[in-house]
């Protein structure tokens, strides 16, 4: 289940986690498109903490897909 997206924190790391989990190349550039007009506006250091925590989110997707808990 998806959580709710409150702020454009939030907004970054989904997509940038469906950036790195999209099934095909051109779904992921779109996604890419949406985390650059969330970044927009924020500083370096709270980009890199979504980065963080979209790869977080991708790795954990992976894992529950791969095991069956999905």
């Amino acid at each position: 289940m998806m959580e709710t997206i409150e702020n454009n924190f939030d907004a970054l790391v989904t997509a940038l986690t469906l950036s790195i989990t999209a099934p095909t190349d051109a779904k992921s550039a779109q996604a890419v498109e949406f985390a650059d007009f969330f970044a927009a506006g924020m500083d370096a250091e709270t980009v890199e903490r979504a980065k963080e925590a979209a790869l977080d989110a991708s790795a954990a997707q992976y894992v529950s897909t791969m095991t069956g808990t999905a």
